[in-house]
């Protein structure tokens, strides 16, 4: 009976040794991307504007014309926006691609665009693989302070406008 106490304890101490030894295996962590590579990383559709004026919101979302215009970042800081095939009322079909130059923060907060004449400076509300949200206030002197918000999502228009569509009839379910 001693024996088999001793050879039990042996195994034991045995085990909690070799449990005890054992490295611990932790996965690499997932490196994040900054904001450049997270703005460079696709092509980006407007899926929604909501505009305010004078603390008046109104939310629209792009003609069938503008349904197919793609925004590029490049990693060379120059953005492209691609007016694609679909034509609005009175719309020339030059130019297909107007370039401009970008600059956006280390920090990821701020979207600096410039055309050659014209700077527009953005605050960037979200940056994420598949979405990005811009918000820009315009106030000239004298008039009305004007907000607008603009929501692009990354990928193909088709089934980012489902994937909306989806969420948008879930949330009118909801009680």
């Amino acid at each position: 009976m001693k024996k088999r106490i001793i050879l039990i304890a042996v195994l034991v101490s045995t085990c909690i040794t070799s449990i005890s030894c054992k490295k611990e295996h932790k996965s690499d962590p997932v490196p994040s991307k900054s904001p450049q590579e997270l703005l460079t990383s696709g092509r980006w559709y407007s899926v929604k504007t909501t505009t305010t004026i004078d603390g008046v919101a109104v939310t629209s979302v792009p003609e069938p014309c503008e349904e197919d215009n793609i925004t590029l970042f490049m990693d060379n800081q120059i953005s492209i926006l691609d007016i694609g095939s679909i034509r609005c009322d009175g719309e020339d079909a030059d130019p297909q691609i107007e370039e401009s130059n970008y600059m956006i923060s280390t920090d990821g907060k701020t979207l600096k665009m410039y055309d050659g004449q014209d700077t527009l400076v953005t605050t960037i509300e979200e940056l994420t693989v598949s979405r990005l949200v811009l918000r820009a206030l315009f106030v000239k002197q004298g008039e009305k302070k004007i907000e607008n918000i603009v929501e692009y999502r990354n990928g193909k228009y088709s089934e980012i406008l489902y994937s909306s569509l989806s969420a948008q009839s879930k949330k009118e379910k909801r009680p």
